[in-house]
């Protein structure tokens, strides 16, 4: 987190409800939120950063109100942050559990189609391209979730990946840095 400030870290995180209308329209994506973890590691001030639409942002924040986090620590004292949290729905298995990247690019070209700003669609597109071993057409899909979310954080990681591979030292470690300054804790170095 910087400054001092330890991250706070999950400790109980309920899966999150589908909603009867999301899962009619068979919707599938990540609702990205911001809130405050205080002292007591409860979360606070919930409020919704990537919309998904269809009932699930509410579910998204139902399932989050229910978490428990290790709090931050500043010189041994708890302290509240603020952090995002991507809270996930998928309908069955995902085609990237099955190894089907195509059928991945193609579900996200899907969703791109009928919203154009799906921050995660372009980031689960990428994802599917890059272990496809479409390096450009990752970055590509990366830096338009970006643009579309700067506070994305697994967006940064995925680019950061696609970018070591590569061999975009510099602009892998700026992503993995902005990763971390988002709170997302994975690392992307070999």
């Amino acid at each position: 987190m910087g400054g001092g400030v330890s991250a706070p870290k999950p400790i109980l995180s309920p899966e999150p409800e589908y909603s009867e209308m999301a899962r009619k329209a068979k919707i599938q994506g990540t609702c990205i939120l911001w809130l405050i973890v205080g002292p007591d590691g409860k979360p606070r001030n919930i409020r919704v950063a990537s919309p998904l639409g269809y009932g699930l942002d509410e579910k998204a924040v139902e399932a989050v109100k229910k978490w428990r986090f290790k709090p931050s620590y500043k010189d041994g004292k708890p302290v509240p942050v603020e952090i995002n949290i991507e809270v996930g729905f998928h309908l069955g298995e995902q085609p990237a559990i099955e190894g089907d990247r195509d059928g991945q690019i193609a579900n996200s070209t899907k969703a791109i189609e009928l919203k154009p700003n799906d921050a995660v669609a372009y980031r689960n597109r990428g994802e599917a391209k890059y272990y496809k071993g479409d390096l450009d057409g990752a970055i590509a899909d990366y830096t338009k979730a970006i643009e579309l979310n700067p506070n994305f954080g697994a967006a940064y990681y995925g680019r950061c990946w696609a970018r070591r591979a590569t061999r975009n030292e510099v602009g892998a470690d700026a992503d993995d840095a902005s990763a971390k300054r988002l709170g997302y804790e994975l690392t992307c170095k070999n």
